[in-house]
């Protein structure tokens, strides 16, 4: 009796990583992007795969071919990137996320950082802040015997330019504790098995985002981290609240706890939107100038409304009186935030119908939101502070669909 598989019976039986790899798809993939380093990566993903038997293996293969692309190994003892698991409703998909390590690696393929260095810092080591709010550091009292009471990391660009940055542990933590479901619920995760390595993780790539020059592939890496594709080549999501590791976040809408609150009066979280009211629609002109004018005294002629804003997405034509969804007063376009990120768009090439799409994509706006005034002041805020992530992100896509 023959015991040839055949085709029906082949496509019954369940997928594993050996069966995807002796696909040309998959294998070639890593070959073409590995060339004869592929082996050894794909022997790598085996063994990875080994300890990770629930999770579904195109999701491994595609965290897997993410750090392939960025030629960073996936071992976690080196802790240059992680493939982490997570549970979604019933289906436990994989994560890619970036190791400190592998963003120093990034940096310094640059060939534009001359120094570059990341310690845990005693308490003895810190002399508190220079004259332009940097930290002073003794770099001859680091002793990792003794309590770690933060993080340092420090670099040298090759024009001269230098920073320095400190983080508290207990700003850390409030940061993880903020942005990391896995770290609030204590689920087996590096934060778990290696928090100083996180720690220094999390002040590098903040750090760098906002000082650093990046390259194609650094934002191609803060975009990627912690997201996952179910598929090579699918689009990249991210986990949500719900699940056990949380997406990093570059929005605030929700009200904070009362413990976060604390911690921002501490300055150790950034601050959180503040409550917005039920409906948040821009009123119309006619609405605004009755508000005006009734609480205008009989000395004072009633207040006109600002004008529309000249940069409004195109979409919104003839559809914002059915929107009710921006913050309920007419200055908005006004706002630092606001101006702050049209010269951020405007620098950068994004268009509003890119960054909308986005926002849409990361639960910011629904679909029935047409421009981006429709955002509160902390949202805004968000945006421009990390628009490096931002931007790149929307470079990954654009690329992505000019390819399709």
């Amino acid at each position: 009796m023959s015991n040839q598989v055949t085709p029906f019976e082949a496509a019954r039986q369940p997928e594993t990583l050996q069966s995807l790899l002796r696909q040309d798809a998959y294998r070639k993939r890593f070959e073409q992007v590995l060339s004869d380093r592929a082996p050894q990566f794909i022997s790598s993903i085996l063994s990875l795969g080994a300890t990770m038997p629930d999770v579904e293996p195109r999701s491994i293969l595609a965290s897997a071919a993410i750090a392939a692309s960025l030629n960073l190994p996936i071992d976690k003892n080196l802790g240059f990137a992680w493939i982490i698991p997570y549970r979604k409703g019933d289906r436990k998909l994989a994560s890619y996320q970036m190791g400190y390590k592998g963003y120093i690696q990034l940096a310094l393929r640059t060939s534009q950082y001359a120094r570059m260095n990341a310690k845990t810092v005693n308490a003895e080591a810190l002399n508190g802040y220079d004259n332009v709010g940097e930290p002073v550091i003794d770099w001859t009292k680091l002793d990792e015997t003794k309590p770690v009471v933060g993080y340092v990391f420090a670099f040298r660009l090759v024009n001269g330019f230098t920073k320095t940055a400190f983080w508290t542990k207990s700003k850390v933590e409030a940061h993880a504790k903020r942005y990391s479901q896995s770290y609030r619920g204590g689920y087996d995760s590096p934060w778990k098995s290696d928090f100083d390595a996180m720690a220094l993780k999390t002040v590098i790539s903040n750090e760098l985002r906002h000082w650093g020059i990046l390259s194609v592939e650094m934002q191609s890496a803060l975009v990627e981290d912690q997201g996952v594709h179910v598929d090579v080549d699918s689009e990249v999501i991210y986990p949500e609240p719900g699940d056990d590791i949380s997406r990093p976040k570059f929005e605030t809408t929700a009200e904070p706890k009362a413990e976060e609150k604390e911690l921002a009066a501490q300055g150790l979280a950034p601050a959180q939107a503040p409550e917005q009211p039920a409906k948040r629609g821009r009123p119309k002109k006619t609405d605004v100038a009755k508000q005006t004018q009734s609480s205008a005294t009989p000395e004072s002629p009633p207040t006109q409304p600002a004008p529309q804003p000249a940069a409004a997405s195109p979409a919104a034509a003839g559809t914002a009186a059915q929107v009710e969804s921006a913050p309920a007063r007419a200055d908005l376009f006004e706002s630092d935030a606001y101006k702050q990120l049209r010269t951020c768009m405007t620098q950068s090439g994004i268009t509003d119908a890119e960054l909308i799409l986005l926002c849409r994509q990361r639960g910011l706006m629904t679909e029935q939101h047409v421009e981006l005034l429709q955002l509160s002041d902390a949202a805004l805020t968000d945006l421009v502070d990390l628009w490096t992530t931002v931007a790149g992100q929307i470079r990954v896509e654009r690329r992505k669909a000019q390819t399709k």
